[in-house]
């Protein structure tokens, strides 16, 4: 009993333990991305603030917003967004272009412009793209004139959910992940790993038995937050535990080591002790044999004295 108890107190541990260790990493991995959504956001706001920028966007000199831009990307590419174009007066006044590659055309950049009301906060929209459904998170910041406070047009950024496999890499290398994944209504939009996914394709819903991860690996989902408020994005993670299954079967071996041992030490001490209470209860046979000869011969001697005094 008193080895199972052990067993059971070790399971116990062994398991908060492993509760922890998961928890741990999903903090991390929501850390990451919200530094990386807020590293995006800040290059987007001081963008916006530039006098260059403003200037360029006043005077309608789009070559010089061209050179502006590819500038801000040189200077800082890991926060460079997949989607950037200005807007001034319902229209489009300059995009970097790279929406063509996500087979987003001009048109769409302005109905997307339409559906954003507010500024500094992220839009989750999707997009039929000529290369199919789009996720796509999308914000807006209003670009002022601080020196005459006028509103020259408004600066948009848009990321690019589908495929992300270089961010996913990164970030699945940073919280040591075996994999992560996008997830959106219940559909694989991204992952890390898209070679070794095959199991679970983009696109195809996620369902508990499309995947073969259960044996060796522990599957986690987190809803991604922003600015405290949920969204529809989740990031599910895979971790491998085979580490931690090794350290589990260590500690069962070891108990049943302990318990082998333990067995053949009490095993080994009972042969002792029976030995010697064979021993000492020889010794008190010997000892009563020989009270009883020296008893006898005590009466022997008690009966020949009397027959010589009579």
């Amino acid at each position: 009993m008193f080895f199972v108890y052990i067993y059971q107190l070790n399971s116990t541990t062994f398991e908060s333990e492993q509760e922890r260790n998961f928890n741990q990493t999903s903090q991390i991995v929501k850390q990451l991305m919200e530094n990386y959504l807020n590293s995006v956001q800040v290059s987007q706001d001081i963008t916006s603030k530039s006098r260059t920028l403003i200037e360029s966007f006043q005077n309608e000199d789009y070559q010089g917003l061209e050179s502006f831009m590819q500038e801000v990307e040189e200077f800082d590419p890991s926060n460079t967004p997949d989607i950037r174009f200005l807007y001034q007066y319902g229209k489009i006044a300059w995009e970097d272009g790279r929406n063509e590659f996500f087979g987003i055309s001009t048109e769409q950049l302005l109905q997307i412009a339409d559906q954003i009301d507010f500024n500094h906060k992220w839009y989750f929209l999707n997009a039929e793209s000529k290369l199919g459904l789009k996720h796509l998170m999308f914000r807006r910041v209003t670009v002022v004139d601080s020196y005459t406070g006028e509103v020259v047009g408004h600066y948009f950024i848009g990321l690019v959910l589908d495929d992300n496999f270089a961010f996913l890499r990164e970030l699945s290398t940073d919280a040591n992940l075996k994999e992560i994944m996008l997830v959106e209504d219940g559909v694989v939009i991204a992952s890390s790993e898209p070679q070794e996914s095959s199991r679970i394709k983009i696109g195809e819903t996620l369902e508990t038995s499309d995947s073969d991860l259960a044996n060796a690996n522990i599957v986690r989902e987190i809803v991604l937050r922003i600015d405290g408020v949920d969204t529809p994005v989740s990031a599910l993670f895979i971790q491998d535990t085979t580490k931690l299954d090794g350290f589990e079967y260590r500690m069962a071996s070891s108990l049943i080591l302990l318990l082998i041992t333990v067995s053949i030490i009490a095993i080994w001490l009972t042969r002792i002790v029976h030995r010697k209470i064979d021993k000492e209860i020889m010794g008190v046979l010997h000892l009563a044999d020989s009270f009883d000869s020296t008893k006898k011969n005590i009466r022997f001697k008690a009966q020949s004295l009397l027959s010589l005094i009579a």
